[in-house]
């Protein structure tokens, strides 16, 4: 038995509408049939996350670099030394010489002009003189030590005599006394006669007599020595009285002679005189207490030019980088060949920065050309490289400008893009320096926020991060 098929025959329009809605079913039908065990199945996915919200997003890590920061700045030369020149004397000016005088070369100690101080020359004779008669008061004190001296050895003589004229006295003290008792007993026995009694008599009163007159001699002698002695002893002070008297008379002649040398105006170092404000014969006034006279000028100014001073004026947000021996590219325009180059180092600054400019003065030392050509006043264009070494980098691309024109970026937290505040320090053409980031303080009880350090740990949108809004899904690119 045959199956009897219908055959239904439908407009042309109504046939084209039919066949499109026949396609349109076969490929839904196909998308379906391929995301089934397809590995195409997995783009579908990401095409569904992404549908949903989440983003795939290229990241980048903080990384420690050397930044070179190229501070401009304009500078100007200074003398390495400048001298003004004052007398320390009172006096009238000599006749100066014609190459003592602006734009001329000077030498360390030559002799620049000299002043005239009559009274100063004769008070130098006059000290030297005296010094003459101090040191004939040392002589002379000597003669009377060597008299005093001698006095005393005369008078320990003396002693000694009298010492010796006692013992013999006392020997023949006692000698007559036993000569006097004999002839006691001698008469009382009518051994001997009355007179020969008298006789032992007077002998042993002689000698006792003889005794007593030594004892005095002998401290008439004592006296006398200790009188030499004293003068002995006054003799030697006397001497350290006439010497000290001449160190004395030799102070005060080397004092007037120092302050007679004051004469000679001297030149401080090599250097070339940039001022002269006298003439010969000219009276000049003494300095006082290591200054001068208010309003006065001085003789001459000299600056020393075989080294220079290039000082310039930095910002304070470049000085704070600045360290001892960052190179320095000098050009001086006023060269007939400007575009000469000259390098150096920062040689030193002034630590403190000015409070009206902020500025900080930052000095750099060169050499002075061999014809010194380098001039102090000269203007000088300064191109310093400050170096900030191991220092946290991102690349400009990674921070956005917020509010205020602050920076930020986006750390990948958790699946999160987390809007960070940042500081940002010397930026270059392609880097920034990150200083601190911006956190919710981690201190238990504590809410807000803090300032910390990178860690080099985070993962930070690379690009586009003005395309993201905080807290939003992301995925990191592999």
């Amino acid at each position: 038995m045959s199956e009897a098929v219908a055959k239904v025959t439908l407009p042309t329009r109504s046939r084209g509408w039919l066949y499109c809605a026949i396609g349109i079913l076969a490929m839904l039908s196909s998308t379906v049939l391929t995301g089934c065990g397809n590995p195409s199945a997995a783009k579908g996915s990401e095409d569904e996350t992404k549908a949903k919200g989440t983003l795939e997003v290229p990241v980048v890590k903080p990384t420690r670099q050397t930044i070179t920061r190229l501070i401009q700045q304009p500078g100007q030369i200074k003398a390495y030394e400048e001298t003004p020149i004052y007398s320390n004397i009172e006096g009238y000016l000599d006749k100066i010489d014609p190459a003592v005088d602006i734009d001329q070369r000077i030498h360390d100690g030559q002799i620049m002009v000299k002043v005239r101080v009559p009274e100063r020359e004769a008070d130098l004779r006059s000290k030297e003189a005296r010094i003459k008669q101090a040191a004939a008061e040392v002589i002379q004190a000597e003669e009377g030590l060597h008299a005093a001296s001698a006095n005393v050895q005369t008078s320990e003589s003396l002693v000694k005599e009298a010492y010796a004229g006692i013992h013999k006295a006392e020997a023949d003290t006692e000698r007559w006394r036993g000569e006097l008792d004999r002839a006691k007993k001698f008469f009382a026995k009518n051994v001997s006669d009355k007179q020969t009694v008298d006789e032992a008599q007077n002998q042993f009163d002689q000698a006792q007599a003889n005794l007593e007159q030594n004892q005095a001699k002998l401290k008439s002698a004592q006296a006398n020595l200790i009188e030499s002695k004293a003068k002995e002893s006054k003799a030697r002070a006397d001497i350290e009285a006439a010497k000290a008297k001449k160190d004395v008379e030799i102070a005060a002649r080397d004092y007037s002679a120092a302050m007679l040398e004051y004469r000679n105006i001297r030149a401080p170092y090599d250097g070339v005189i940039t001022q002269r404000n006298v003439h010969s014969g000219d009276k000049v006034l003494a300095t006082s207490g290591g200054g001068h006279t208010p309003g006065a000028k001085p003789l001459f100014v000299v600056m020393r030019l075989d080294m220079v001073r290039i000082t310039v004026q930095v910002p304070e947000t470049d000085g704070v980088i600045l360290r001892k021996g960052d190179l320095a590219t000098i050009h001086f325009t006023a060269l007939r060949d400007g575009d000469r180059e000259f390098t150096g180092k920062i040689t030193r600054t002034s630590y403190a920065l000015d409070e009206r400019a902020r500025t900080l003065m930052t000095e750099i030392q060169l050499p002075n050309t061999p014809d010194q050509e380098l001039r102090p006043g000269m203007y000088a264009n300064v191109t310093i490289e400050a170096k900030i070494k191991d220092a946290w980098t991102l690349p400009n691309d990674a921070l956005i400008s917020d509010e205020g024109d602050k920076k930020c970026c986006y750390c990948v937290e958790n699946g999160k893009a987390v809007r960070t505040p940042v500081r940002v320090g010397t930026q270059t053409s392609t880097t920034s320096w990150v200083i601190k980031k911006r956190v919710k303080s981690s201190e238990p009880g504590k809410g807000g926020f803090a300032w910390v350090d990178f860690t080099g740990n985070e993962e930070i949108v690379a690009k586009n991060a003005s395309s993201l809004t905080d807290g939003q899904a992301v995925v990191v690119a592999k």
